[in-house]
């Protein structure tokens, strides 16, 4: 899913929900770019705050994932506002302009998803064996 940011009649960003993968997973990448011209008007937070809910919500998926550049602290303040918690550091993640780039990993999880998940799913909670080697 593509969307575009306008202000007026000029693009001035775009958002993408890419490689949406159904089965164990329920998840996709976002990604996102904004004329730098507008940054820092909260344009960027504002279109996924808008755009987020429809992948959660309509789409029904567990988890949005991204990446930035850990020197792009721009986007490490977007994603943190929106919620998005760090899980790892990836070494040479993306060749970006010819040069290799290390990404910072973040992650959002859908709660209303994993409590629905949660509920239908859970299997009935196994007896603890007692004596033998663990016991």
């Amino acid at each position: 899913m593509r969307l575009f940011m306008f202000l007026g009649e000029r693009v001035i960003g775009s958002v993408s929900f890419t490689n949406v993968s159904r089965g164990a997973l329920q998840g996709c990448w976002l990604g996102y770019s904004l004329d730098g011209r507008e940054q820092g008007n909260g344009y960027m937070t504002e279109a996924l705050r808008a755009a987020i809910p429809h992948v959660f919500q309509a789409l029904k998926l567990h988890r949005i994932m991204a990446g930035y550049m850990p020197r792009n602290r721009r986007s490490a303040r977007v994603l943190r506002r929106l919620g998005f918690r760090v899980e790892g550091r990836a070494r040479q993640y993306l060749l970006i302009a010819g040069r290799w780039e290390d990404h910072v990993l973040t992650s959002l999880v859908n709660p209303g998803v994993a409590a629905r998940a949660r509920r239908s799913s859970s299997p009935p909670r196994a007896r603890r064996a007692r004596g033998g080697v663990n016991g």
